[in-house]
């Protein structure tokens, strides 16, 4: 990227030429970013496990959900007392 360069009349090889620069820049630097399979694994247990915990909260929610609906539309207010 230009650093502090007075403005300049644009031109199509100019433009070009810019652009090309920002994406070799993009490029390298998305090289860098790459991670090794080891990294990747650990990152994938780790979301494995959230995604995992997430999920059975979320199931364990709805069954309580459902059950309340349920003893609250047939009339039982004890019900509310435990949830």
């Amino acid at each position: 990227m230009p650093t502090n360069e007075p403005l300049a009349i644009c031109g199509p090889g100019k433009d070009a030429d810019v652009i090309a620069q920002l994406k070799k820049e993009i490029k390298d630097k998305t090289r860098k970013v790459s991670l090794s399979v080891a990294q990747r694994q650990v990152s994938a247990n780790v979301y494995d496990r959230a995604f995992l915990l997430m999920g059975l909260f979320h199931i364990i929610e709805w069954l309580r959900t459902t059950i309340l609906i349920a003893s609250t539309v047939m009339g039982g207010v004890f019900l509310l007392v435990i949830y």
